[in-house]
Formats: C-alpha cells, sequence, structure tokens
C-alpha cells in the first residue's frame, strides 16, 4: 500500500500465558521440511497467477504454516510488511476472510511484539511470529510476519467486502519495514531459492484472470521490445526518477507539460489508481473534462452517498475515443496511456460511469504514485540486485 505514515511497534507483556515451542524442536522440523522436498534448496523461478478483482485487486495465494494454510495476499511494492489476518480476530472482515491458526502450525514461532501498521487511509494491528512460507513452488523458512487481530475497516460491511485479499506481502526496501525485517523476497534471495535477485508483474484488465508475477526471473513471452531500465533513487519505496508529464494536445500542435522539474515516481502494485500532486491532477481532469462523481447524482439519492467525499471524477462514457493520451517520461523515453488504460468503466444501477484513474493528493514533492493501471499497460520488472526497475510494453 502506499505511502504507510512512520510506522510503529511496541513490546508488550502479553496478559496469557503463551507457550513458545523449543527453538530446538523447531529447528528439527524445518529440516524436515527440507529432508523431505528438496527442490526447496534449488534455484529457480517461481510464477504465481493472480486472480483480478474488478481491475482494482491483484492477488495471488500463499500458504503459512505446517501443515500450510492458504491465504489470498496483494504482493504490495509500496509497502514493507507482511500480515495476514488472525483466527483471535473476531470481526465481520476475519469472519469472511481466510485466517491464521498458530496454534495448529508445528513450525510457528511467536514473539511478544504487538506491532501497528498506518497506511494512507487506514491501519491494521497485530502479533509478530515466525513460520514456514510457500509461492509459486518456492519456500521460504523462518519468515517473519504479523497475525493481525484489529483492523481499522473491519466493522465496516461494505468496506470488509470490497477487500477480496486476505493479506498484504511488502515487497519494497527493508527501510519501511517496521520491524526492520527482510521481506519475503529478500529471504529468498538470502536462502538461494531464486535464480535471480528479480521479480516482475504482468497485470491483465477486464477478465478474472489477473496476470502472473514470477519470482527471480521474467516471463518474455509477456512482453515485446526493449525493456528500459531506470535506477531507484531511494531504497525505501521502488521510487524512480521521473522526466516529465505530458498530455498530448488534441490538435497535435502543442502537448502539455506538467510536472517538468524535480518529479519522481513510485511504482506500486499495491494501489490501484494514478496518484500525483492535486496541482497536476486537477490540471489533467480540466484538460479531460473529468467532473466531480457527486455532481452527477441526485443528492438525494443512495448512490450520491456512495460516492459523497470520495473525490472521484468521471468523463462522458461517448467522448472516451477523444480523449488525449498521457505520458510519463523515464529515462528518455515516453510510456503513454491512452484513454482506455486510465478510464475505468464501472457499472453503476442503470448506468455506466467512466472513472478517472487519476487521483489527486497534496504531498509534499511532486512524485507520483503509479499503480496497477500503469502497470497494466507495461511489464514491471523490480531488480533487486542493481537496484533499478525496467518498463516494456505488454503483449495484447
Amino acid at each position: 500500500m502506499v505511502l504507510p505514515t512512520p510506522l510503529a511497534i511496541q513490546r508488550i507483556q502479553l496478559n496469557h500465558k503463551v507457550t513458545v515451542r523449543n527453538s530446538d524442536d523447531v529447528h528439527r522440523r524445518y529440516k524436515n521440511i527440507m529432508d523431505k522436498d528438496t527442490s526447496i534448496r534449488l534455484k529457480r523461478s517461481g510464477k504465481e497467477i493472480l486472480t483480478n478483482f474488478l481491475d482494482m485487486q491483484y492477488y495471488g495465494t500463499i500458504s503459512i504454516g505446517s501443515p500450510p494454510q492458504t491465504f489470498q495476499v496483494i504482493f504490495d511494492t509500496g509497502s514493507a510488511d507482511f500480515w495476514v489476518p488472525s483466527s483471535m480476530c473476531y470481526s465481520y472482515y476475519c469472519r469472511t476472510h481466510n485466517t491464521f491458526n498458530h496454534s495448529a502450525s508445528t513450525t510457528f514461532r511467536q514473539s511478544n511484539d504487538v506491532i501497528t501498521l498506518s497506511y494512507l487511509i487506514s491501519n491494521v494491528r497485530g502479533m509478530v511470529g515466525q513460520d514456514v512460507v510457500s509461492v509459486g513452488g518456492i519456500t521460504v523458512l523462518e519468515q517473519k510476519f504479523s497475525e493481525i487481530f484489529q483492523l481499522s475497516w473491519s466493522g465496516n460491511r461494505k468496506k470488509a467486502k470490497f477487500h477480496a485479499f486476505d493479506g498484504i506481502v511488502g515487497m519494497s526496501y527493508q527501510d519501511l519495514s517496521s520491524i526492520d525485517n527482510s521481506n519475503l523476497f529478500d529471504n529468498m534471495i538470502s536462502q538461494e531459492s531464486v535464480q535471480q535477485p528479480i521479480f516482475s508483474f504482468y497485470l491483465r484488465r477486464g477478465s478474472a484472470y489477473g496476470g502472473e508475477m514470477i519470482f527471480g526471473g521474467i516471463d518474455e513471452s509477456c512482453f515485446k521490445g526493449p525493456v528500459t531500465y531506470i535506477p531507484v533513487i531511494k531504497k525505501a519505496y521502488w521510487q524512480i526518477k521521473l522526466d516529465l508529464v505530458t498530455i498530448n494536445s488534441r490538435s497535435g500542435v502543442d502537448n502539455i507539460e506538467i510536472c517538468d522539474r524535480d518529479c519522481t515516481a513510485i511504482i506500486d502494485t499495491g494501489t490501484s489508481m494514478m496518484i500525483g500532486p492535486a496541482e497536476q491532477v486537477n490540471r489533467i481532469h480540466q484538460l479531460i473534462q473529468a467532473v466531480n462523481v457527486e455532481e452527477l447524482m441526485d443528492s438525494r439519492s443512495e448512490e450520491y452517498h456512495k460516492y459523497k467525499n470520495l473525490d472521484m471524477y468521471a468523463v462522458d462514457c461517448e467522448l472516451i475515443d477523444e480523449l488525449p493520451e498521457i505520458n510519463f517520461r523515464f529515462n528518455g523515453r515516453d510510456f503513454a496511456l491512452s484513454p482506455q488504460h486510465y478510464i475505468w468503466k464501472v457499472p453503476h444501477l442503470t448506468r455506466t460511469l467512466c472513472i478517472s484513474g487519476f487521483h489527486s493528493y497534496r504531498l509534499k514533492r511532486p512524485t507520483w504514485i503509479l499503480g496497477d493501471l500503469f502497470i497494466a499497460r507495461y511489464y514491471t520488472i523490480f531488480d533487486k540486485g542493481r537496484h533499478r526497475i525496467g518498463l516494456a510494453n505488454v503483449v495484447n
């Protein structure tokens, strides 16, 4: 998820007695897992098929523990923390999602750390533990994660239903970790489980099949043409230099330039939209003639209250083909988004809303967060070995 606020961790004494399994016994169980599956020790590339929920959430399957317990998670390059709901959580969200029962896992190790993770519009709270985690045919030993027992949106049934995933696996740099812990992919590298220190995403819109994520490699069948690499400028988010944002003029004479100085972009698989500085996003909405969704609805209607204060903008669906391309320039190359790539068609009651994929946020610096709408247009490679991001045209 994008832009976690400063994260808090506190060590507390649990009110109830916790029995922690003998360390030697746990290590023996890990060794048994290794002996049974010799492929764990082989370097490989793991493919995880992703599910697409409304073109807004892309999630895959992981398992935790021995025997394995299965979860649907977002692999989030905008955060570093790993969490799933706990069986000790009794909210509506937890009752309708998969939860982790640490008592059922013979390889689980518990700590006394209780952690609060704060995101842009939500927060979660839980307990830190450690266990075996498997994804895409790759197993990671002694992976730290959090069992969440409190979620800020858990009491809201509409919001809980909209979260199709169970938890989040953070894929950013360790500097963003609230417990200063190596993330799942870093442990794959240190345990020599992957061929290369890279992972990559291919996202698909418009179908339940959401594409794939590759741990330790790339899938050349998913993209065409050259790969443009851009260095990471700070090892926290996957943040790169953004040269320029341009809006193609409808007349084709003069392109309109925005964000032409000191701009950066965070490539974030945990964010659906493209979030930018308010002045620049407002300029884009002005040029594509987008209006606040609230203006299209009767203020007395139920749908008005559903969209009220969401700051979402919509365009006339009949004019989509006439809207301009918007280009993001990285390392001297323009990466264009056509209106088909930055507009969501959302069926709603008796009509279709054509929602802008751009959202404004008042940031201290001219930083863009490019989420799934952008990544669905460009195959994205996250190179942890050379600290760079690669972008290439996806195969249609």
